[in-house]
C-alpha cells in the first residue's frame, strides 16, 4: 500500500505534467498569434502603400490569397464606377441572387456558404459548402464589402471573432477610399 508521501508525489507529478502541457499549448497560441501580427503588419503597410486601383488590387490579391486556407478574395463595391481591368475589386451589382445575402452587412461576420452561392460570390466552381470572412467597408463616398473565402467549411465559422477582421476592414476603408474617390 503507498504511502501518504508517495500519493502526494503521484499527484504532484500529474499536476506538474498537467501545467507543463498547459504552458506548451499557451506557448503555442503567443506563437501562432505573433505569425498572425506579423503578417498583418506587413498586408496592412502593402495596403497604405498602395497608390492606385492596380496596386490594391494586387495588394488583396496577393496578401489575402498567400494566407493557408484562404483560396479567394473579393471587395465588392455597391457605388461608383469599378475599372474591368481589376481581378480582385468588382462592383457588387455582378453578384445576382447572392447580393440580399451581404449587402447592408453592419458587422463583420464569418458563415458557411452553399457552393452555388460561392461560385456566385468569387466566379470559381465548388461542389461543396465552403465558409466565407465578409467584412463591411464604408468611408466618405464608398460603400462595399470585402469577402474572404475558404474551400474549407470550417475556416471562418460563425462563432469565430472578428476584431482583426473589424480593424482590416477600416484600415482597406480608408486606403480604398483615398484611391478610389481619387480625382
Amino acid at each position: 500500500m503507498p504511502t501518504v508521501a508517495a500519493r502526494r508525489i503521484s499527484s504532484l507529478e500529474a499536476t506538474n505534467h498537467e501545467i507543463h502541457e498547459q504552458l506548451e499549448s499557451l506557448l503555442e497560441t503567443g506563437k501562432r498569434n505573433e505569425e498572425k501580427l506579423h503578417w498583418l503588419t506587413h498586408c496592412l503597410l502593402r495596403l497604405m502603400d498602395a497608390m492606385n486601383p492596380y496596386e490594391l488590387d494586387a495588394v488583396l490579391g496577393e496578401e489575402l490569397t498567400s494566407r493557408e486556407d484562404i483560396d479567394n478574395v473579393c471587395f465588392l463595391l455597391t457605388e461608383g464606377e469599378v475599372n474591368p481591368d481589376l481581378h480582385y475589386i468588382r462592383p457588387m451589382e455582378q453578384l445576382g441572387e447572392t447580393e440580399h445575402r451581404i449587402k447592408g452587412l453592419k458587422a463583420a461576420t464569418c458563415e458557411t456558404f452553399r457552393g452555388t452561392e460561392y461560385e456566385q460570390l468569387f466566379g470559381c466552381e465548388i461542389y461543396d459548402s465552403a465558409s466565407v470572412a465578409m467584412i463591411p467597408i464604408s468611408t466618405d463616398g464608398l460603400s462595399g464589402v470585402l469577402a474572404i473565402g475558404s474551400t474549407n467549411p470550417l475556416r471562418f465559422t460563425l462563432g469565430m471573432g472578428t476584431m482583426l477582421l473589424e480593424f482590416f476592414g477600416q484600415v482597406l476603408g480608408r486606403v480604398a477610399g483615398r484611391i478610389l474617390n481619387a480625382p
